[in-house]
């Protein structure tokens, strides 16, 4: 090397810098694939646990993951280790008394997989599109959607068995030794008094890449701030055991459509890691995003940490304040003013309510679709507190306080468009099966009736979200959006 001349020597550090940066790139890489895997199968493992023993850990939802910037494969490995301590307190409890000839090994692990596929399908289902992670995690997923037929479960300790059997396995640390040769170099001596030449360079511009289109980023206020975005509430769960998350399914269609229309779908609104996202980060495309969002979520803090909970056993009012929240976490990280609220049956009147309360200064449009603007009555009130929570039964009764309250002032003055469903007999009234025509229709407001039907368990009501049966739906949608 010594006997090389500058530019050779040049050369070769240049190479070899080259060279030490691909490889640090490639082991990065490498090194943030495998921990996204990991998290992704302890996160499959977490849910099957919890499917099987009732027993539910607090895990970041795939959409988390699927934005999630960093990642470190010693936390990874450090959850493995305590996913193993769990199946060993679980692997002491579990009933292996069992009728060998009536349930085999073979069985057991097709059932297995069965669920395993269902879980990685559910996931899949729910990964955003163009994540920074969504890939790497689709092919994982898809890996593991092996079964095509479903088995039935037929004895929750053997599956049980099974997916302890099957954990991840503990991540194995290496020491690898190295040592670098220590090269002679001669000192270079530059005769000449080096020249001072001054630059000045100006910040670059910040570009984002949306629908094909560059444009500079939107990091202004005044950017920001024009931007109206949609929030998408659910109705009553109409079964108190029915998840949250599964209530925000029905805008699904809807969600994608309006990516069409320049909506960026945001999916819905997680709180597991929402202190972390910064301010106006949500903004910076240029465009409004939708995201659906429930008033059934809430957050806990401690002094140590937060954690967010299902709490779907309140009245309507608390449900108010809770959207309240909703609103200001959004306009937070998107740096908007004001929101369009698309809300579905009940989450009409928690939107209505929110009004009354908090004004409609941050709201610009409340679309409504089957809100009970005046209650329920008949078989429908009396059924609805033995599936669904007691309060907020209690207060969409037509005769309750809080219609009472709800109705006795006048509308706030902005646009509020209200469709309503009608084609189903109810009793000898009109109506979308579950809210009557006279309930649905509210004054002050751009009401709109669009004709359906009832058939068995098949209800109108439930179909209000489907644009793809009913355009017209979509239609209203969009001029109410204009």
């Amino acid at each position: 090397f010594n006997g090389k001349n500058f530019e050779e020597k040049a050369f070769v550090v240049q190479s070899l810098k080259n060279n030490t940066t691909k490889i640090s790139n490639n082991i990065i890489h490498e090194d943030r694939n495998e921990t996204i895997i990991k998290l992704i199968e302890i996160d499959m493992q977490y849910l099957l646990l919890c499917n099987l023993t009732d027993k539910c850990y607090d895990r970041p939802s795939i959409q988390s993951r699927a934005y999630q910037e960093t990642f470190n494969l010693r936390d990874a490995c450090q959850e493995i280790i305590y996913l193993d301590e769990i199946y060993n307190n679980l692997n002491k409890t579990i009933n292996t008394t069992i009728n060998k000839t009536l349930f085999n090994e073979t069985n057991n692990k097709k059932m297995f997989e069965s669920l395993m596929s269902k879980t990685a399908i559910l996931l899949l289902e729910k990964l955003p599109e163009n994540a920074s992670n969504s890939k790497i995690i689709k092919e994982f997923l898809e890996r593991k959607n092996t079964i095509n037929e479903s088995s039935d479960l037929k004895n929750d300790d053997w599956i049980i068995l099974e997916l302890i059997k099957n954990k991840p396995k503990k991540c194995n640390e290496k020491t690898i030794n190295t040592s670098l040769e220590k090269i002679q170099l001669k000192k270079i001596e530059l005769k000449e008094e080096p020249e001072i030449i001054e630059l000045t360079f100006e910040e670059p511009k910040t570009e984002c890449c949306i629908f094909g289109v560059c444009k500079e980023c939107c990091i202004t206020d005044e950017c920001t701030s024009n931007l109206t975005h949609i929030i998408f509430l659910h109705g009553h769960a109409f079964n108190k055991a029915v998840e949250a998350d599964y209530s925000l399914e029905s805008f699904n269609k809807l969600q994608n459509a309006l990516e069409k229309q320049g909506y960026i779908n945001a999916g819905a609104l997680s709180l597991y890691d929402i202190n972390m996202i910064p301010e106006n980060s949500w903004g910076v495309m240029g465009q409004p995003i939708s995201i659906k969002a429930s008033y059934y979520l809430d957050v806990y803090q401690s002094t140590e940490n937060y954690y967010w909970v299902q709490t779907k056993s309140d009245n309507i009012d608390t449900y108010a304040v809770k959207l309240n929240d909703i609103i200001n976490t959004i306009i937070d990280k998107t740096g908007s003013e004001k929101s369009v609220i698309i809300a579905h049956s009940m989450g009409g009147l928690v939107a209505r309510r929110y009004l009354q309360i908090f004004g409609s200064d941050k709201v610009k449009t409340l679309i409504m679709l089957g809100t009970p603007n005046h209650g329920i009555s008949g078989k429908i009130a009396d059924y609805c507190s033995i599936t669904g929570e007691k309060l907020e039964c209690r207060d969409m009764k037509e005769e309750s306080l809080f219609m009472n309250k709800l109705n006795r002032n006048s509308l706030p003055l902005f646009n509020i468009y209200n469709v309503i469903g009608i084609g189903c007999d109810m009793q000898g009234q009109d109506g979308d099966g579950i809210v009557l025509k006279e309930s649905a229709s509210l004054e002050g407001a751009q009401n709109y009736l669009i004709k359906g039907e009832c058939k068995g368990l098949d209800i109108f009501h439930r179909e209000l979200t489907n644009i793809e049966k009913h355009p017209e739906i979509y239609k209203i949608i969009l001029n109410a959006l204009e």
